[in-house]
């Protein structure tokens, strides 16, 4: 059953969610209105531009005809980089670098954040565009507004990535009572690896970082575990993996080349890459299958991309968060109450879960005590 709701339904929940829709008589349009990428004219898209404010840069932006925003910092993957909370890289991490004779830059995270808010008021000053709020998607291969987006997702035109494909479950996650053997907290500790790949095809265009930090913290905040957050660049080159954009293969690169990281039950590793065919992907309950079915290797691997090929993304956050779920269990479901599992709650920023999926995770993630 495909993640589809009418569209009262869908309006309670996102209220319930705390979500506002703002539609005013200034920004309302019409379904008869709103046009699909394909049917614009040259002329129709200039107005649009014109409506939503934007230039010819952030079209530029979208197209990936600008430089990266970290182009020339300490953090744009010519060199390896490691920022943790305190500036003090974890032991059992040292040690797999020193074995691979690996030189690195300790960042604290304030000092990583500095840097890029640098970088970015500098980008913004020189191209006037803010590669932590790009105003651009790219629709089927035209460049539209970000809110028109809204519109025709709104409207029903178009669908949020994720929701033509088959859901595994239909009102909720099936996994409660059902304990993996992915990845779970230490005394209540969880060590969650953020790697951004560097090569020239799949190094991130956009601004991710704190969005994941935020994501993450929702468990937090929700599970009652802590969650050590660190970034490491530098490292994962993707460029050998041969269907270049394809999710399943980058996920597979990611959990080869980064294998060292995942050395604890508590480890988890979350890839970011520019551009792939899914916002995310992850390998479920944090653990590669048998082709019988049966639990195979210990697998704590996700994959985020900033935009797909449809270009009817989600906010960084929430595919962060939902690829994370995945690690602990967490199913993709239609839900009756907000639920970051649901992909048209997680493209409208919904940053919850619902019953089921919190009972599941929650029986994962706490692991033995």
């Amino acid at each position: 059953m495909k993640a589809l709701k009418a569209g009262m339904v869908l309006l309670l929940v996102l209220v319930t969610a705390g979500i506002a829709i703002a539609m005013t008589a200034t920004t309302a349009t019409t379904n008869q209105e709103l046009k699909l990428p394909s049917e614009l004219t040259q002329e129709e898209l200039q107005k649009l531009y014109e409506k939503y404010g934007i230039m010819e840069n952030d079209i530029k932006f979208a197209k990936r005809e600008l430089p990266n925003y970290l182009e020339g910092t300490i953090l744009d993957g010519s060199r390896v980089y490691i920022a943790t909370e305190d500036g003090k890289v974890p032991e059992k991490i040292k040690a797999k670098l020193e074995e691979r004779g690996i030189d690195y830059i300790a960042l604290t995270h304030k000092e990583m954040f500095a840097i890029m808010e640098g970088a970015r008021k500098r980008y913004i000053a020189k191209y006037g565009v803010d590669p932590a709020n790009p105003k651009v998607d790219v629709v089927d291969g035209v460049p539209l507004p970000k809110e028109y987006v809204k519109e025709l997702v709104r409207s029903g035109k178009l669908k949020p990535e994720g929701e033509t494909e088959t859901l595994i479950t239909a009102q909720s996650s099936t996994c409660i009572g059902i304990k993996s053997n992915g990845p779970i907290s230490i005394g209540r500790e969880i060590y969650a690896w953020v790697v951004p790949a560097d090569d020239i095809y799949h190094a991130p265009a956009e601004s991710f970082y704190q969005d994941t930090k935020d994501a993450l913290y929702r468990f937090e905040t929700t599970f009652g575990v802590t969650i050590h957050v660190s970034y490491i660049g530098g490292l994962w080159d993707a460029s050998d993996v041969s269907n270049r954009y394809d999710a399943s293969a980058l996920l597979d690169d990611l959990s080869e080349d980064m294998s060292w990281l995942a050395v604890e039950r508590n480890d988890i590793v979350i890839g970011w890459v520019d551009l792939a065919d899914h916002n995310g992907l992850a390998y479920p309950d944090g653990v590669w299958y048998n082709w019988d079915g049966t639990w195979g290797k210990f697998s704590p691997y996700a994959l985020c991309a900033c935009r797909t090929f449809s270009g009817v993304d989600w906010p960084h956050d929430s595919i962060a968060q939902h690829e994370a779920s995945h690690l602990f269990g967490a199913d993709d479901h239609t839900s009756i109450t907000p639920c970051i599992m649901d992909y048209w709650d997680a493209f409208w920023g919904v940053d919850v879960w619902c019953g089921d999926c919190y009972s599941c995770i929650n029986e994962n993630i706490i692991g033995e005590l």
